[in-house]
């Protein structure tokens, strides 16, 4: 397999997504920017973008980058990044005719390990289903064998000039673990921003589909109600507190990306179908029997597991960033009254938490409290590490929303839920 430095790239699709994206690669590395519109190119060889997405001088800069619209010219090329658009047609699907155009055209041209990244936005599953068939038809090759696959799902907003390809978080992801490793080195070029490397292809499928599973099932059998775990980081880099619900910035992880992928297929049922869900967006919850196996969503069992057995507890930053914990009590209310929601009610998001937010300082002393009322000695001080990837600094929910829509009102906050759960802890885990 070729490495970063013998990587020749190829962009097919110069719109609002492929030409900052070629621009960028071509202030470094070789790169050939390619488009059936053979007027697009003449004017981008010109120095010139009608779309004003990149301006003269940026244009000027990507001394690396070339046009053309003849397939030909993309011979040499062994790192293919498809941002062709994905319309949707009359019936409301996507149109993946240009995505399979452009698929055709790369597997003309498609050698012993090229890799082709697909950064178009496309249904679970159409990667695998529909793009990679008609590579190995059109090349003769075999999938994961002779080329390998890429994703990285473009994240780019029309007109924008604050938020550019280069300052926003790119999540990554390869057919193979040393694609992805590929893969995420070549975007770490221009991402300024910094990259995250996803699962594989198939996580990506399985953590949408599972969920798609469902609402299709629903549907069919007409369920009366369907709720739904959507979740806090849908926020994002949103920096506005507390977070309403119709507020939400880019999302920071792959886990973000597909709880908001579910939200949108909710509102498309509604729309399409008629079928009404709710959304509840949990923020930290934590309770009885919750394991402390875990990674952040579980803070508190992990650290009072820790602090029962002796163990360090590890707070990853300054330990100034501040959550909305909220007791498991409160989010079966707000379950409850979703399943009986009004026909009103539904079609929304909701949070669910407690409208507070607690640091994770706070946090620890007051684990540290309660462990000593219920017999647990620990005296040891928290070990402080690097801020975590992808983590958000603060979070608090506005939950108004849901209390003027369903009546939810929370009815412990976090040092009553700890005081409540924590003799469960100490009986469990010790």
């Amino acid at each position: 397999m070729h490495n970063i430095k013998n990587s020749k790239i190829a962009v097919i699709g110069l719109g609002y997504v492929g030409l900052p994206l070629a621009v960028e690669f071509g202030k470094h590395h070789s790169v050939v920017g390619f488009d059936i519109n053979t007027d697009r190119i003449a004017e981008l060889i010109s120095g010139t973008d009608h779309t004003l997405e990149i301006n003269n001088e940026e244009l000027s800069q990507a001394t690396h980058l070339s046009f053309s619209s003849e397939i030909a010219d993309l011979q040499e090329c062994n790192f293919f990044i498809v941002t062709v658009p994905t319309p949707i047609d009359d019936y409301k699907q996507p149109d993946l005719t240009p995505l399979i155009k452009a698929s055709e055209a790369i597997g003309s041209l498609l050698k012993k390990d090229d890799i082709v990244v697909y950064e178009s936005t496309v249904y679970p599953g159409a990667t695998e289903e529909v793009c990679i068939p008609v590579l190995e038809k059109i090349s003769g090759l075999t999938f994961n064998q002779d080329f390998y696959a890429g994703y990285s799902p473009e994240r780019i907003n029309p007109g924008d000039k604050e938020h550019r390809v280069t300052n926003i978080l790119k999540v990554t992801a390869g057919s193979t673990p040393e694609v992805a490793d590929l893969v995420d080195e070549v975007y770490n070029l221009v991402i300024t921003a910094g990259t995250h490397i996803a699962d594989p292809i198939n996580t990506n499928d399985t953590n949408i589909s599972g969920y798609l599973n469902m609402l299709v099932a629903a549907r069919d059998a007409t369920v009366a109600s369907f709720t739904y775990a959507a979740s806090s980081s849908t926020y994002g880099d949103h920096p506005a507190l507390p977070k309403v619900e119709d507020a939400i910035g880019n999302p920071l992880s792959p886990y973000a990306v597909t709880k908001y992928v579910n939200e949108l297929y909710a509102d498309v049922f509604a729309r399409t179908y008629n079928f009404k869900t709710i959304g509840l967006r949990y923020f930290n919850i934590f309770g009885k029997r919750q394991t402390p196996d875990g990674a952040y969503a579980a803070v508190i069992p992990k650290w009072t597991a820790a602090m029962i057995a002796g163990d360090e507890v590890f707070i990853n930053g300054d330990g100034d960033t501040s959550r909305d914990f909220n007791f498991i009590e409160n989010a079966i209310q707000a379950n409850i009254l979703a399943a009986t929601a009004t026909e009103e009610a539904k079609n929304q998001v909701y949070n669910v938490a407690v409208g507070g937010r607690t640091t994770l300082n706070t946090l620890f002393s007051a684990l540290k409290e309660h462990l000593s009322a219920n017999g647990v000695s620990y005296t040891q001080e928290p070990v402080y590490r690097d801020f975590r990837e992808g983590d958000v600094r603060h979070s608090q929910a506005d939950i108004s929303k849901i209390q003027n829509a369903l009546g939810y009102d929370p009815q412990f906050d976090i040092i009553q839920g700890i005081a409540k759960a924590m003799p469960w802890y100490v009986n469990s885990l010790e």
